[in-house]
Parts: C-alpha cells; sequence; structure tokens
C-alpha cells in the first residue's frame, strides 16, 4: 500500500517534470480530461478497424466536399519532394499525434498517406489514441497513385543554414520564420527572423509579407516540416523548408 503524497515524495517518476508541467502544450488537452470522463470514442478491442483503402479521385472527392484533410506521415524529405497540395505533414518519426492534435480539429476528417501500410496503421494507432477517431482512410497506392491519376502535386523547396547565410550576406529578399516556441527564441535565434510557433501559424500566417519567399526552421527539421505544410495551407506561395535548423546555425555561426 502506498499513498499519492509518499510517492511524490520517493518516487523519483513522480517527481519528474511532464509533458503536462510544460506550456504552451497540444491544444486537444484541453478535452482530454472530459474525453476521458464521458468516453469520447467507442472501445477499439483487441485490434485496429481496418483502413479503408481510397482511390486518387475518391481522395479528391473527399478533400472538396467533406474538408476532409491529408496527414502525411512519411518522413518530411519525401514530403517536400512531392506530396498532395495542402496536405498536413507530420512524419511517423515525430510526435504526429501532438502536432496534429494540436493544429487538426478532432472533427476533422482524416485520410492518412504514409510510406507503407505499418506506418499508415501506426499512424492510425497515434490518432484514436487522442480521440481522433474520424479516420476515413487511406490513399491506396500511395503518391505512385495520385501521380499516375494525373493529379496535381506540390513540392516545398529544401535549403540549409549555410544556403540561408548566403542569401542573407547578398540581401536577397527573404522572410525568416523561426516555428520553435518562445523559451527557446528567448535563449537564441537567427538574427531578423520572426518568431512564429507551429500552433500559432494557422492563425497569424496572414500577418506575414506576401511578396518574399518564406523560410522556415526550428531546431532540427522536424517542426519547420509541420509549420511548412501549415504555410501552404494558409496560402503562402513560396516557402523554403529549412532542414537542418538553429542547431546547425548555432554549430557554424556561434
Amino acid at each position: 500500500m502506498t499513498s499519492i503524497g509518499h510517492e511524490r515524495l520517493t518516487n523519483p517518476l513522480a517527481q519528474a517534470t511532464t509533458y503536462l508541467q510544460l506550456v504552451p502544450y497540444p491544444a486537444y488537452y484541453d478535452h482530454m480530461r472530459a474525453w476521458n470522463r464521458t468516453g469520447h470514442a467507442p472501445l477499439l478491442g483487441r485490434s485496429l478497424p481496418p483502413l479503408r483503402p481510397f482511390t486518387a479521385d475518391a481522395v479528391e472527392t473527399a478533400l472538396a466536399t467533406q474538408g476532409a484533410v491529408v496527414v502525411d506521415v512519411r518522413p518530411f524529405a519525401d514530403y517536400d519532394d512531392g506530396h498532395l497540395p495542402n496536405s498536413l505533414s507530420a512524419g511517423i518519426d515525430g510526435p504526429l499525434s501532438a502536432w496534429v492534435g494540436w493544429v487538426l480539429s478532432d472533427e476533422t476528417p482524416i485520410i492518412v498517406l504514409g510510406v507503407s501500410p505499418d506506418d499508415e496503421r501506426e499512424a492510425q494507432r497515434e490518432l484514436l489514441r487522442i480521440g481522433y477517431d474520424r479516420i476515413l482512410g487511406t490513399l491506396d497506392g500511395g503518391v505512385a497513385a495520385w501521380r499516375a491519376a494525373d493529379k496535381p502535386l506540390k513540392a516545398t523547396t529544401q535549403t540549409t543554414v549555410a544556403a540561408l547565410a548566403a542569401a542573407l550576406e547578398r540581401g536577397d529578399e527573404l522572410v525568416i520564420v523561426d516555428s520553435r516556441e518562445e523559451h527557446e527564441w528567448a535563449e537564441g535565434h537567427i538574427p531578423g527572423a520572426v518568431l512564429m510557433p507551429v500552433s500559432q501559424i494557422p492563425a497569424h500566417a496572414a500577418t506575414l509579407p506576401s511578396e518574399a519567399p518564406i523560410a522556415v526552421h526550428c531546431a532540427h527539421g522536424y517542426r519547420s516540416a509541420v509549420a511548412a505544410s501549415l504555410l501552404e495551407r494558409a496560402g503562402v506561395p513560396t516557402i523554403h523548408h529549412i532542414t537542418d535548423g538553429y542547431e546547425e546555425w548555432t554549430r557554424v555561426w556561434r
């Protein structure tokens, strides 16, 4: 037998800083208490429900008529190389559910797109665990099927901090968006950059200049991939994704 008080005094795990103690935290956390009390979603049982395979035409229809969003869980290098227009990048190699839960409503119909069926099933599992159960299915055949159906693809221009530094030295017209959190910004940032954490982009992207290319970075590349996809969804025409991030900037130019 034990007590909460005793564990708080003696148990290192009970004393550790948790994600809930960090601010800000994903928007879906605001709903989790009520969801857990009321049983927001039906119990899944021992296995996940099947993911319905959609043709490219069916995906296009769902996007146009149901307000669906493609959540692209491939690594950001694949996303940048070619993706469905206005899809959300949230790689399976990072905290996918946290970012989807931060920037999409739980009422949003979702189509999952991954490198493999296993990745798509893992993404489904992670999203169902946070109450995002309006998962319509997957794009059967992935991006290759979309391309084969002669549907439009978009690409995000990748760049590095070295190329960014060269552009700044030349005086190129460029807006640098730092998609990290405020406490990271306070510890150091690229001169002239605009702070806009990922979670704020849907509400504030319209405040960015529209005539200049936007170069977006984070610490290492994952969050800035999410940010770049959100900027595209907000209508920003020219986006450069800085893939090596602020950590590389501090290493080279400290």
